[in-house]
Formats: structure tokens, C-alpha cells, sequence
């Protein structure tokens, strides 16, 4: 039972931690992680993470990677959920780093063609911006 007593210690210890650095609002536990943050589109794998992390800012990500570095924590990156192979998937022990709160577009140059996002920002919101559109993608591109 030490070991489970430690490993609890551990799990509060590192959700306080993540709590102080980013913030009310962007770490989630428990019963308060919403059900999208349990699968991708593929739906192969229905786990709750131990934590979810919505940083907004790239100093968040940092800041929420060094202490699960600390902590010898595994971290899933979640995108736009749209994957269809699972790799966004977490297992039951894992945090969850969502990028679903770093999204929108940062510079649109219609002169050069291109388009500046942020990181979780989906596909879907570059479209409708530009009205290019990708046909050939038969699913559906946000959540």
C-alpha cells in the first residue's frame, strides 16, 4: 500500500503544480474532464486521462511539459481530434495536453498565399477563412 500512497501523493502533487503555473481554467481532474477529451475520431480508445491541460499560450505548454517532465509524467498532445489512427488517444494514466484553447488565425498574406495559424487551430477554420477547400477529405474536420 506504500507504493499506491506515494503514487497518489504524486498525482496531486503534479495537478497542484500544473494548477499553480497555468492557472483556473485550464487544468481539469476527474469527473471534471469532458468526455471529448477521451478519444480522437477513431474512437479505438475510451480512456480518461489522469489530467487534461488546456494551456493557452506556448509559455503554457512549456511550463506544463517541464513539470510533467518533472514528475516523470507521459503526455498525449490533442489537436483538432480529428485523427483516425488513435494517436491522440490517452491511456488512464496520462495527461492530456489539448491545444483546443491556441487556436484562430495569426496572419492571413492574400499576396504571398498564405496562411498563418495557431497550433490547435483546425482545418476547418482555415477553410472557411480562405474558401479553399480540400474535397478529397471525406471526414469531417472539426468537432
Amino acid at each position: 500500500m506504500h507504493g499506491a500512497i506515494a503514487e497518489t501523493r504524486s498525482c496531486v502533487s503534479l495537478i497542484e503544480e500544473l494548477k499553480a503555473a497555468l492557472g483556473p481554467g485550464a487544468v481539469f481532474s476527474g469527473d471534471d474532464v469532458p468526455d471529448r477529451a477521451r478519444s480522437d475520431a477513431s474512437e479505438t480508445g475510451r480512456h480518461r486521462p489522469l489530467v487534461l491541460v488546456r494551456p493557452s499560450t506556448t509559455q503554457d505548454v512549456s511550463a506544463a511539459l517541464a513539470i510533467c517532465w518533472q514528475h516523470h509524467q507521459s503526455v498525449v498532445q490533442q489537436g483538432g481530434m480529428t485523427g483516425l489512427a488513435g494517436g491522440a488517444n490517452p491511456g488512464p494514466g496520462d495527461v492530456a495536453l489539448s491545444l483546443d484553447r491556441m487556436s484562430g488565425i495569426e496572419e492571413m498574406d492574400t499576396e504571398a498565399a498564405t496562411i498563418t495559424l495557431r497550433a490547435g487551430t483546425v482545418l476547418q477554420v482555415a477553410q472557411e477563412a480562405t474558401g479553399v477547400s480540400t474535397q478529397r477529405n471525406p471526414h469531417r474536420l472539426s468537432r
